[in-house]
């Protein structure tokens, strides 16, 4: 289990990290998820050791990494801690064998684990990351994707009570990194190490995750299962960071009810009171869309009326921006549906699918 409460580090007059606290379910999996400069990278860094917080307090497994009231700081290399890095850090002159052995190997002479000990390990994570057979190899005779298992499998060999992974899938192409999202989920699972993972990426958090924080200037805005967080963001910033839904500024006029611009829409209001400024937000997968005649074809409950003015094919999905009055909305539909530019729509936002949130 990892504990951190009221994690602060400064750069000079920048707070990249601000009175930040959360903890780790033994065996979760935990994502620090957002934008560039939000102090991710800075928290897991100062959870390694490589970055000396100005406060605050690290424990994992009931053992105190730092504590700023009690004068406690253990070296990075004395945390013995796997870590995963965005580079690998791989040495080029070393076979995967010794790579995988070799932090095995560095430590005190006392604590090194017998040379039996050490091969059984290193045929055992090698096994686990699917690189039996390629002990032989340097890196640069390896695929990206056998790079990053190494990688891998080198923060896994020390049998680390927390994993550490700062974006280790960034350096990999589209669909190898999609591949690679399956595998360090398997892997994760598999061994139930402690994990806290570094991203911009939402889908690698939504897919990879047990619980994400989505983080903002420092701080966390909101926590929670990948579901939740996706589907019920709690923020503006957070949905729109989640996956760039469709957003309509309203007012609650009643219970279930919200005005717009565009014709009162329903929505579940979740108590707020008449009057209450919120912003509507649906996902584009969400919405629904027909051809309508411009006149005299009434439109159903929560449908407005627009016209498309792009369209873009995905493969499995097609996008359409529709231009509803003085907005334009996105609607992803499965590749059986592709509307023409110039069309008259009905775009309809099922009230299930319309979550708000406080302006």
């Amino acid at each position: 289990m990892l504990s951190v409460a009221g994690l602060t580090k400064r750069f000079g007059s920048v707070v990249a990290v601000d009175d930040l606290s959360f903890e780790v379910e033994a065996g979760h999996l935990y994502t620090l998820l957002g934008p560039s400069g939000c102090g991710k990278s800075t928290t897991l860094r100062s959870i390694a050791g490589l970055e000396h917080p100005d406060a605050g307090r690290i424990e994992v497994a009931a053992r105190v990494l730092f504590s700023s009231a009690d004068r406690v700081s253990i070296p990075a290399h004395a945390r013995r801690l796997g870590m995963v890095f965005q580079s690998y850090g791989l040495w080029p002159h070393l076979s995967v064998e010794r790579t995988v052995s070799f932090p095995l190997e560095v430590g005190p002479r006392r604590g090194r684990p017998p040379r039996e000990e050490v091969r059984r390990r290193v045929e055992r994570v090698l096994a686990v990351v699917q690189l039996s057979g390629l002990e032989d190899r340097r890196p640069a005779e390896l695929s990206g994707g056998q790079q990053q298992r190494l990688a891998l499998a080198r923060a896994l060999v020390m049998e680390p009570p927390l994993l550490l992974m700062d974006e280790p899938l960034s350096n990999l192409d589209a669909q190898l990194r999609e591949d690679m999202r399956l595998e360090v989920k398997r892997l994760q699972r598999e061994l139930g190490v402690t994990s806290v993972y570094v991203t911009h990426d939402q889908a690698e958090a939504l897919a990879l995750s047990n619980r994400v924080a989505v983080m903002r200037d420092g701080r966390i805005e909101q926590v929670g299962r990948p579901r939740e967080i996706y589907e019920r963001p709690g923020s503006r910033f957070v949905a729109e960071f989640m996956g760039n839904p469709n957003l309509i500024a309203g007012t609650v006029e009643s219970d279930g009810i919200v005005a717009t611009a565009h014709g009162p829409l329903r929505a579940e209001t979740s108590g707020r009171r008449p009057g209450a400024r919120v912003v509507l937000a649906v996902h584009p997968e969400r919405l629904t869309l027909r051809e309508a005649a411009p006149e005299g074809d009434p439109l159903h409950p929560n449908e407005l009326r627009g016209t498309v003015v792009n369209r873009a094919f995905h493969g499995d999905t097609v996008e359409h921006v529709i231009r509803v009055g003085s907005q334009e909305l996105r609607a992803r539909c499965d590749s059986s549906t592709s509307i023409p530019q110039g069309t008259e729509v009905a775009v309809g936002l099922p009230p299930e699918s319309c979550r708000l949130i406080d302006d």
